[in-house]
């Protein structure tokens, strides 16, 4: 009776790890590249400079969401000579504006690749637009209001 028992908890443990992805090495791998960069005192006008400089560099609007933080989603799609199975770049322009000022609270800059950033274009694309936008930043605001992280990153599930 206690193997049965032990039996069948085993079994639905591994069952309940395998649904959640707990079991394959792609759980534990780092397949993703991720670059984050956050900016204080910037003002509202200079987030339209930053989309225009997104799409001088072939980003499309994908999605613009509104909470109490505004996120619009850009992405951009690579073609390489290989065959990569999600051959993408996105990026997100998230801020948060200040009640009756033209100040911007929380702005920040998320540029991913989630499941195959690693690959060396996709992280060359992903490190160069960083260093652009970075650039930009430091004009506007200087280097001591930028944080910058750079990451690998798991997939997402």
């Amino acid at each position: 009776m206690r193997l049965k028992k032990l039996y069948s908890t085993v079994s639905i443990t591994l069952v309940f790890m395998m649904l959640h992805g707990c079991l394959f090495p792609v759980m534990w791998s780092n397949p993703g590249y991720m670059v984050s960069i956050e900016a204080k005192k910037i003002y509202k006008k200079d987030v339209v400079l930053f989309e225009d400089i997104l799409k001088e560099h072939n980003f499309d609007t994908a999605v613009k969401r509104e909470t109490s933080i505004i996120c619009v989603w850009h992405k951009k799609d690579m073609s390489t000579g290989r065959q990569i199975k999600h051959p993408f770049v996105k990026t997100a322009v998230c801020y948060n504006e200040i009640p009756g000022t033209d100040m911007m609270k929380d702005f920040s800059f998320l540029i991913m690749n989630e499941w195959e950033g690693q690959d060396p274009e996709l992280k060359h694309e992903i490190d160069s637009i960083a260093n652009i936008l970075i650039a930009e930043l430091k004009k506007l605001v200087g280097e001591e209001n930028i944080r910058v992280e750079r990451k690998a990153t798991g997939p997402p599930f």
